[in-house]
């Protein structure tokens, strides 16, 4: 009977002997690189993943939980930006992403926060192949695992490779059925309506509900457009170099009561320090629009609208929000040069 106890003891001490000594053959960090070729610009595929909103549409993990709940952090493109998810479901569990170095169509750098693990690097690459053809590199490398946490190791660069090989397929199928110009010029004849791919903006803007009369619309327009232009120059301090066209983007238009909501601002192309109160930033997301150049007496645009409506009509293509931007001042009334942009929601 010793004899079996003996034996019993001898085969448990072997297999805890055998478990604790594993791990020194374990790899202490965790590394999966994916590649990928995919058919659009090197800037459409780096706006895919420099904007938070759009990182976050095509995250596999995400998509195996239909309630998943997401908060994103403002600006939610670029820099800082970033956001978190909480679901229910073991396998999505929690986690956050926070943008940390990003340079333009070049890298894109991360901290991803698993539950309460130590944060993982994530590093995306863009390289240029073509005009409409994109090599993107995403790489992902733990932090060091603890002795025994090594056994996670295997789990976790399986599922992860898994979810990184299903994540980029979702854009892939995302990007291919949108269509890319790679002349996309602004040489386009005033009134001629162009489709093309819009790679998105990030506003610093002023909310603004106005009547739809001329005179008051222009001058809502106008004083909002001098006071973020006067923040930026003045207080922060920038040149012209670092923000785009004065930008109206229509949040809401009726027609029935004569008013309208926009955003008057500026894109901006750097991280500002300071935003004034009654500031904030608004994003234009990117993707298909209807491109046309207006020349004419500012704000006098509706016969314009109209054949853009008639087109997309004709077309059969259903058009969303309307933004314009501004070749000249706002404050040139009589000859001014716009373009406009319609969303293309099919």
């Amino acid at each position: 009977m010793k004899s079996v106890f003996r034996i019993i003891f001898i085969i448990l001490f072997i297999l805890l002997l055998t478990i604790a000594i594993i791990p020194v053959f374990l790899p202490k960090t965790s590394t999966i690189l994916v590649e990928r070729e995919i058919q659009a610009p090197v800037e459409v595929v780096f706006d895919e993943v420099n904007n938070m909103k759009k990182l976050a549409s095509w995250n596999a993990l995400l998509k195996k939980d239909t309630a998943v709940s997401v908060v994103y952090f403002s600006p939610y493109m670029g820099k800082n930006s970033g956001y978190k998810w909480l679901s229910d479901v073991k396998e999505v569990g929690n986690g956050e992403v926070k943008m940390l170095q990003t340079k333009e169509n070049s890298y894109i750098k991360n901290n991803v926060f698993l539950d309460t693990r130590n944060p993982i690097n994530e590093t995306f690459t863009f390289h240029k192949i073509s005009a409409n053809k994109t090599k993107i590199s995403w790489n992902i490398q733990s932090s060091e695992w603890t002795y025994f946490q090594r056994y996670l190791s295997y789990f976790f660069e399986r599922n992860s490779q898994e979810n990184m090989e299903n994540s980029i397929e979702l854009l892939q199928k995302k990007l291919s059925g949108m269509e890319f110009d790679s002349k996309q010029t602004q040489n386009i004849k005033p009134e001629q309506i162009i489709k093309e791919f819009y790679k998105g903006e990030k506003l610093l803007a002023v909310y603004v509900d106005s009547e739809m009369d001329t005179k008051i619309f222009a001058k809502n327009v106008q004083n909002a457009s001098q006071r973020i232009y006067k923040h930026l120059t003045a207080k922060l301090k920038l040149n012209e170099t670092q923000f785009g066209k004065p930008t109206i983007f229509y949040e809401t238009w009726d027609d029935l009561s004569k008013t309208t909501k926009i955003y008057v601002g500026y894109p901006v192309y750097t991280e500002l320090a300071d935003v004034q109160e009654g500031l904030e930033y608004k994003e234009i997301p990117g993707g298909n629009v209807l491109k046309t150049l207006y020349s004419g007496k500012i704000y006098d645009t509706k016969a314009i609208y109209d054949k853009i409506i008639n087109y997309a009509l004709l077309q059969n293509i259903e058009i969303g929000n309307a933004w314009e931007v501004y070749e000249t001042p706002v404050t040139q009334k009589d000859s001014a040069k716009v373009y406009i942009y319609h969303h293309i929601n099919n």
